[in-house]
């Protein structure tokens, strides 16, 4: 029994059509994850960074002053030992284009981390993605 001839050929047609939608739907997906895994690298590399130049302690002024409750940073030692950290994690090697910005307070300090990255399968043109992170660390002197 033969089916209409106006049907011929529709169920490959309809086949080949679900078959781009799911390729595109997997396109989307590979992308979606690759720019959240970065984003977390760069989550972890804002905290190491945060941390690290939490340890740029002002020593001269430690010394003057003896240690109280605030050990007062140097923001010349923390921005030091912020790409310090940065270049031995091999964040330039990772991120390329990698803007840090370094904010320092008297006993905190906040790294913010942006790059742009390149997406393996361009789903929907879309070649790049720009992801962040922010990270504080602060300061906290305990016993007695």
């Amino acid at each position: 029994m033969r089916g209409r001839r106006g049907d011929t050929g529709s169920v490959l047609l309809l086949t080949v059509a679900l078959g781009a939608v799911a390729l595109a739907l997997v396109g989307v997906v590979v992308d979606a994850g690759r720019a959240f895994l970065d984003r977390r690298s760069l989550d972890a590399l804002a905290d190491g960074a945060a941390l690290a130049g939490a340890q740029g302690v002002d020593l001269p002024a430690v010394y003057r002053d003896g240690v109280t409750r605030v050990l007062p940073l140097d923001p010349a030692a923390v921005r030091r030992d912020v790409a310090g950290y940065l270049g031995a994690a091999g964040a330039g090697g990772q991120f390329p284009d990698l803007h840090v910005d370094v904010v320092v307070g008297l006993t905190s300090v906040t790294v913010r981390l942006a790059a742009t990255v390149t997406l393996p399968l361009a789903a929907g043109g879309i070649g790049t993605a720009s992801v962040a992170a922010v990270s504080t660390a602060q300061q906290q002197v305990s016993g007695g």
